[in-house]
């Protein structure tokens, strides 16, 4: 029996990128995935999710894409800040 990741990877596809197409260096699918898994292992800014992304990078790499590695906190920030101007934020608290 698989984990509800599956379900997290379908939830997270729901969600509209808000981004310009050629701005994007990570999938939104990367950026969701590695800011939860970071939360629920009590990362409390976007730095920490960053350097908790660092430190699983392995990890992370066996089933997400990581086609430019870990975004940096930045990228995390301002896909959230992005998100959240859109109003696809309560999609995301919905899918945890």
């Amino acid at each position: 029996m698989k984990l509800k990741a599956e379900t997290l990877f379908d939830r997270v596809s729901e969600i509209k990128d808000p981004r310009i197409e050629r701005t994007k260096l990570h999938s939104l699918k990367d950026i969701l995935v590695i800011a939860m898994c970071g939360t629920i292992c009590r990362a409390n800014n976007w730095e920490e999710i960053a350097d908790f992304g660092e430190s699983k990078r392995e990890w992370f790499a066996s089933f997400l894409e990581l086609e430019n590695g870990i975004p940096i906190y930045d990228t995390f920030r301002r896909v959230f800040i992005l998100l959240e101007a859109v109003g696809e934020i309560q999609l995301i608290i919905y899918a945890l």
